[in-house]
């Protein structure tokens, strides 16, 4: 859902939970972007050391996905950030193995 107020747009993305959850070794991140803007999508461990950028750039209005391949980290929780200019939001996403 979007969340508008008087000064207008303050949600410019709608991010969706990776698929599958709990996953091994790869999972989808896919996120909705409500105009065309700049993207950073960033994934970190639980200590918050980023791990992997999938994404930094400009992206079109529209439905993106990037998958995430953990074959190369240990099972456990994982955070994944999508970053646009107007909102930052992250999820939990589980790689068992």
């Amino acid at each position: 859902t979007l969340l508008f107020r008087s000064q207008g747009l303050v949600e410019d993305a709608i991010i969706g939970q990776n698929y599958p959850n709990p996953f091994n070794p790869t999972t989808l991140i896919e996120f909705e972007l409500i105009q065309d803007s700049d993207v950073e999508v960033k994934v970190f461990n639980l200590a918050g050391k980023e791990i992997a950028v999938l994404h930094k750039g400009s992206l079109n209005k529209g439905v993106h996905q990037f998958t995430f391949d953990g074959s190369g980290f240990p099972s456990g929780v994982y955070l994944y950030q999508v970053i646009t200019p107007l909102t930052s939001q992250t999820r939990k996403m589980i790689l068992a193995k």
